[in-house]
């Protein structure tokens, strides 16, 4: 997995406190913490190395570009919107399994690690919270002057849409979705046999349908990939090619062309890497269990597709105690979901390790610390639970008062 290296990049200051500042990515990733604390400014600095570190391997880009004075922060400020997060001091890294990227003192510098079957090519999805508008917004790809990403996940949501147009559920009961490819309207069914156009429907159910219907669609499409070599770019063809089969004697060639099938193999998409912010948005406390453990279905992947990951900012103290369900459940594998008659809406498919779930915490002062609870489960000392804690002291102290009064 991969990790970052974040100081003095536009809210946060020291970054991991407790980690010689290094960040690392498990296959599910939580960070929470107050507005403003640097929750969605770590996770864009990850959804952006972790796509250069694909685009550079996949032979898309060439190194000598990225290494142009200016490049890399341009290219950042522009994809994320974060203009105004680079100053004097910044320090941005990141270590992958193909490439490690530095930016210090204004330089930004790249090192390739190496490519092989440890490198597996990823689909990358960026789930940003102003996801609503586009379920507002009928003509949404028509809309201008907004940032890359958002125009990135406007097409893909297109695209899903179009994909779903025969219908599908989606994780809230009572709902599923159909859309009219001629008219590109969006409509939310109901089981009573009621329709609403998707730009009147709830809030949470406006929410909701972007976030499900790219990340199912971008799912398929991993798995039901027929051609994966279409990902390969024609410079890494050529690549292999080059390095591979050039000035070869006979006695060589099994051997290079087992080395060709391994880079060859390394270019191909095998993975999921699904980066979300805020799952809750204007979902009540049921909904978010049922979008978040639809999100750790993901995770689990296939046989073929299962090195997925989930990396996901939260203000909901739900998501994490649903995703303590989760590992809870997976430490009881003598106990079938199927038969615990669990109200949650938990399932096999989402049942993730404890090991395998890291939950961070940012702080106002631009702090970052990991959260390692009791036998590895996740932790109550977080913030959203000291929130319950900070209530229920106010509610005694309130009664105590009264009491007092009498």
């Amino acid at each position: 997995m991969s990790k970052v290296y974040i100081k003095r990049f536009g809210p946060i200051e020291d970054g991991a406190v407790d980690t010689d500042g290094w960040i690392d990515f498990a296959k599910v990733s939580a960070f929470c913490g107050p507005q403003g604390s640097g929750k969605s400014t770590v996770v864009k600095v990850f959804a952006f190395f972790t796509w250069l570190e694909k685009v550079l391997t996949r032979g898309d880009h060439k190194e000598s570009t990225w290494l142009q004075k200016n490049k890399f922060p341009k290219e950042f400020r522009d994809f994320h919107n974060v203009s105004d997060y680079f100053r004097k001091g910044t320090i941005l890294r990141y270590r992958g399994l193909s490439y490690e990227f530095d930016w210090e003192n204004d330089i930004f510098s790249l090192k390739k690690t190496g490519v092989g079957t440890n490198y597996m090519i990823p689909k990358i999805m960026y789930v940003p919270a102003e996801r609503n508008f586009m379920s507002v917004i009928e003509a949404v790809d028509q809309v201008k002057n907004i940032p890359l990403n958002l125009k990135t996940m406007i097409r893909e949501f297109l695209e899903a849409c179009k994909y779903f147009s025969g219908g599908i559920n989606i994780p809230v009961p009572g709902f599923s979705f159909v859309y009219d490819k001629l008219n590109r309207i969006g409509k939310i069914r109901l089981d009573n046999g009621g329709e609403v156009r998707l730009s009147a429907a709830s809030s949470g159910l406006q929410s909701i349908m972007p976030l499900f219907l790219v990340s199912e669609y971008l799912f398929r499409q991993l798995i039901e990939e027929k051609d994966p070599s279409k990902n390969m770019s024609l410079e890494t063809y050529r690549r292999i090619m080059d390095e591979v089969f050039v000035k070869l004697s006979v006695e060589e060639l099994p051997e290079a062309m087992l080395q060709g099938l391994s880079q060859y193999n390394a270019a191909l998409t095998r993975r999921f890497i699904n980066i979300v912010e805020e799952p809750e948005q204007n979902l009540f406390p049921t909904s978010q269990a049922r979008i978040l453990f639809k999100l750790l279905e993901y995770v689990k992947g296939s046989e073929q597709f299962h090195d997925n990951q989930l990396v996901l900012t939260t203000h909901s103290p739900y998501i994490i105690e649903y995703l303590q369900l989760a590992t809870l459940a997976a430490e009881k594998p003598e106990v079938m979901v199927t038969n615990a008659k669990l109200a949650s809406g938990l399932t096999e498919r989402s049942l993730v390790r404890k090991e395998d779930v890291f939950l961070y915490e940012t702080f106002s002062d631009g702090t970052i610390r990991r959260h390692v609870g009791e036998d590895g489960f996740l932790p109550d000392a977080n913030t959203l639970h000291k929130v319950f804690e900070c209530i229920s002291d106010d509610c005694a102290s309130i009664l105590e008062w009264q009491d007092r009064q009498i």
